[in-house]
């Protein structure tokens, strides 16, 4: 809600580390109730269960469009293949490589506007598009940074430009009752983007007027990848730049953390709060400020960063992740949202200047995984299958989208310092362990 040029007095001092252990059990950055855990295996270990994980996915895999059964639908599939390809890139590995292409090539074919990977809802055209950026991280093949930029492409059609101001509505999706505001809140509605584009699908829903900040915060980063990759600064990080504007005019709260969308007719706010809307301001801002060298930016996503590692909407007071918790037979999309914060977390990590914050950002990770093998898990010491409540009490099964949500996880954890783990295999013991916070530094 605060410009990005006057919120930059107005954030709090940066904090430092003042610990001498790997993970600072007296971060300040961290409640005192949250968990500190040790790794009680080595790095190898982990990452022949990890392997078994992604196995596990792999063998859900839907062959006739690229999905995963029981998986949700196409948004959660493209955040699988998203884990999948960054498994193999931060591992300097190209074993999945086969896998990720065949379904990527799949899921192409699912449109249902003409458009590759754009179905009805431009979320789920911006989940696809950052899916294949991983995909070209991790292999180097020209086609996806081809899919990606279609994408890019399409998506500035869906976006509130003078022009959709002028006409009062978005004529792509050739309903005049899609009516939108100049401003609201006293804030222009220019750079938002819409979440629905009215796709042959759900022809009806070219009525829905909401821009939403999932929508815009993955213009925003998929803009800010873009501009890293192509160095066009002009063309990519000038577009991230203004959706990132609209997200602080009209979504970012006092306390950092993003609702969820503005009604564009009644400029209702949609105040719903989810990790993934943080992750991606996280990310795109992040993303930005260390292309173009603004601190201001990179302050912003620091502070959204913090209070999402500390804010009770979706941690426990142990710090491990409640939001999306369920029956694990259920597929509603909330399952695999805070694995998207998990994500934007580790992929930003590299751009934080903040030392408290990195540390903070290694111990909070760690804190996942131990929610994740030692509360809901097929084992706690050899575990293969998640499900989809980390802060547990007990596991109850998995599914695919369960599955998809614990891989940015176990991504995440190769973070941590070779020192973090035993150097050699420990056979028949849990994982990971955990201790009592040290409170205060």
């Amino acid at each position: 809600m605060i410009p990005l040029l006057a919120l930059f007095a107005l954030l709090p001092l940066l904090h430092a580390a003042s610990c001498s252990a790997p993970r600072a059990v007296c971060n300040p950055l961290l409640p005192p109730g949250y968990l500190s855990p040790t790794f009680t295996s080595s790095r190898a270990q982990l990452d022949s269960y990890a392997q078994k994980s992604i196995d596990s996915l792999l063998a859900r895999t839907d062959h006739k469009n690229g999905y995963f059964k029981d998986g949700g639908g196409f948004w959660t599939a493209q955040n699988g293949w998203t884990a999948v390809a960054d498994y193999d890139r931060l591992r300097g590995s190209k074993v999945l490589a086969a896998r990720v292409s065949a379904a990527q090539d799949l899921l192409v074919k699912t449109s249902t506007t003409g458009v590759p990977l754009v179905n009805e809802f431009n979320d789920d055209a911006g989940w696809a598009a950052l899916a294949n950026l991983r995909a070209y991280e991790a292999y180097g093949e020209k086609k996806y940074m081809d899919r990606a930029k279609v994408v890019w492409e399409y998506l500035t059609t869906q976006i509130v430009t003078e022009q959709v101001l002028n006409d009062g509505y978005l004529k792509s999706v050739k309903n005049p009752d899609n009516k939108i505001s100049r401003t609201c809140n006293g804030k222009s509605m220019l750079g938002g983007v819409y979440w629905v584009n009215g796709g042959t699908a759900h022809p009806d829903q070219a009525k829905d007027a909401g821009v939403n900040a999932v929508s815009t915060g993955l213009f925003a980063l998929l803009s800010a990848e873009l501009c890293g990759i192509t160095k066009d600064k002009a063309k990519y990080c000038s577009k991230g730049y203004r959706s990132a504007q609209w997200l602080d005019d009209h979504v970012v709260g006092p306390d950092g953390l993003l609702w969820d969308g503005v009604h564009g007719t009644t400029c209702k706010i949609t105040d719903w709060k989810f990790t993934y809307n943080a992750a991606l301001y996280i990310g795109a801002y992040a993303t930005l400020g260390s292309l173009t060298s603004n601190a201001t930016a990179l302050l912003l996503a620091e502070r959204t960063a913090k209070e999402s590692l500390k804010t009770t909407q979706w941690n426990s007071p142990n710090g491990i992740i409640k939001e999306g918790a369920g029956d694990v037979k259920g597929s509603d999309d909330g399952i695999g949202f805070k694995s998207v914060l998990v994500r934007a977390l580790y992929r930003s990590y590299p751009y934080f200047k903040d030392a408290g914050l990195k540390a903070a950002i290694v111990e909070y990770v760690n804190i996942q995984y131990y929610g994740l093998t030692q509360l809901d898990a097929d084992s706690k010491t050899q575990p293969v299958e998640y499900g989809r409540n980390w802060a547990g009490p007990a596991y109850q099964g998995s599914t695919a989208h369960a599955q998809l949500a614990a891989l940015d996880v176990l991504n995440a954890i190769t973070l941590n310092p070779k020192s973090a783990f035993l150097k050699a295999e420990a056979k028949g013991m849990t994982v990971i362990k955990t201790q009592p916070r040290v409170g205060g530094c």
